[in-house]
């Protein structure tokens, strides 16, 4: 079963209070319009932060993902941008991702459904959508 939660961790400042030497925080199910736009519920996706956005790409829900998605963690919408170069991008999931500068997203390797690991590195430019 996969669930389609998203949740945002708040810290409280470190000067305030700690527990156990770590720092306090809260988590809070993050609540979406009901018209909003929302990605399919998966596992093994790939994530990372580009400027207000979480970026969440490819994993696996009744078969392997090609999709990219943002979330403006300011007003708490999902997006489904159309950046450069994701024509390219293979259906995968158990890939990395991260933040190249401050509008660009890299990710690579991962395995698809027969568990064929891949080799592949791709960089998507989100300037256009930002």
């Amino acid at each position: 079963m996969r669930f389609n939660d998203t949740l945002k961790l708040e810290l409280q400042d470190e000067s305030i209070s700690r527990r156990n030497g770590a720092p306090k925080g809260k988590v809070h199910k993050m609540v979406f319009g009901e018209n909003s736009l929302l990605p399919a519920a998966r596992t093994y996706h790939a994530s990372c932060l580009i400027q207000k956005f979480m970026v969440v790409i490819g994993g696996e829900a009744s078969s392997d993902l090609r999709d990219f998605w943002a979330l403006d963690l300011d007003k708490s919408t999902w997006h489904n941008p159309d950046v450069d170069q994701f024509e390219n991008f293979t259906p995968k999931r158990f890939h990395s991702a991260s933040a190249l500068g401050d509008s660009k997203v890299i990710t690579f390797g991962g395995c698809h459904s027969e568990y064929v690991h891949m080799n592949e590195m791709h960089i998507f430019d989100m300037t256009k959508f930002l």
